[in-house]
């Protein structure tokens, strides 16, 4: 770990610290914060394998654009999901969006690599001519997958 500080700034922890010019560090600061950023190591993301037995809620995500998806990811760790299935298409959940809109979730939940959406054959699918949420008989270990909008 360490932190990276603005030139007009002073380091606010102990880590080993960089000290950037104004030009390098507003192409590194994408949020637009002016302030130090922490350097962390990112947490593993799992391989799934589609022949893991289902445990609880698990959802699938496509989502490409990381802002939604880490809204997404805030509910999820609301919800208490039992894992979060990123396909090949989705967002990466680390991009600077997706942490902000994740609220730092991102961080918390347990997140698995899984294949491209066409390789995804299990779950729960969801339109708008079929049950009502609130009538269907969900299975207590269930796998939903989620669409883009």
């Amino acid at each position: 770990m360490a932190e990276i500080v603005p030139y007009n700034r002073q380091p606010i922890s102990s880590l080993k610290n960089y000290i950037f010019s104004k030009k390098l560090f507003n192409q590194i600061d994408v949020i637009g914060t002016h302030f130090n950023i922490l350097v962390i190591q990112l947490p593993e993301i799992k391989a799934w394998s589609a022949y893991e037995p289902i445990t609880g809620l698990e959802l699938v995500f496509p989502l490409g654009d990381p802002g939604n998806l880490g809204a997404c990811l805030r509910s999820c760790e609301a919800f208490e999901v039992s894992k979060v299935i990123l396909t090949q298409e989705a967002a990466h959940p680390f991009l600077p969006k997706s942490v902000e809109a994740s609220s730092g979730s991102c961080y918390r939940l347990p997140l698995f690599q899984g294949p491209p959406l066409k390789d995804i054959h299990t779950g729960v699918g969801l339109d708008s001519s079929g049950v009502s949420l609130f009538k269907y008989n969900w299975a207590q270990n269930s796998r939903i997958l989620v669409g883009e909008e």
